[in-house]
């Protein structure tokens, strides 16, 4: 009986444990924004943070790959919630030493990353030129892009997956034979 709980126990918590290691989550600062990056890039060159986001773009370099990355709200176990950041919030590039496959590390999908502030690099967004402030990764850990179906708003839920199996009576009466 005491087996079966503890695998019950671990079966309800295991899915909710944390992307980044607890050594690494100890050693950032949650409090640093990109805003505050762009406006003082001197001041937190070399300080640890935590963010997460949206991929937007991936580019494999000679000796790095860069990433670029729309920030959104970190919800449980530091996954990123879709919600972009308002206030504070915007677009930052990750610097991978090495080669990350784009197929892998593909557009729409959410990354988080536990990494140190290398400074700030321009590049333009259509004509204008944004600051893009650079990690350096720690510890990464990607997720996997969620894709909800899209149900017609009028359908009932049955119409779609009958209870009882595909020769279900509101589809099928008797007297009609199934095709």
């Amino acid at each position: 009986m005491k087996r079966a709980v503890a695998i019950l126990t671990l079966l309800i918590f295991g899915g909710c444990a944390p992307v980044i290691s607890k050594k690494v989550l100890d050693e950032v600062e949650r409090d640093i924004t990109i805003s505050m990056v762009q406006a003082m890039p001197e001041a937190y060159t070399g300080r640890k943070i935590l963010w997460g986001g949206i991929i937007i773009k991936v580019e494999n370099l000679a000796d790095s790959t860069i990433i670029e990355i729309l920030q959104t709200r970190l919800g449980p176990a530091y996954r990123p919630t879709g919600r972009v950041l308002t206030a504070g919030g915007g677009r930052f590039l990750i610097s991978s030493p090495g080669y990350l496959d784009a197929f892998v590390y593909s557009p729409r999908k959410r990354i988080t990353v536990a990494g140190i502030i290398r400074g700030i690099r321009l590049q333009k967004i259509g004509d204008a030129n944004y600051p893009y402030p650079v990690v350096e990764p720690m510890e990464m850990h990607l997720f996997e892009e969620v894709v909800e179906r899209a149900y017609p708003p009028e359908a009932p839920p049955w119409w779609y997956y009958p209870p009882y199996g595909p020769y279900y009576w509101p589809r099928y009466p008797w007297w009609h034979p199934p095709p």
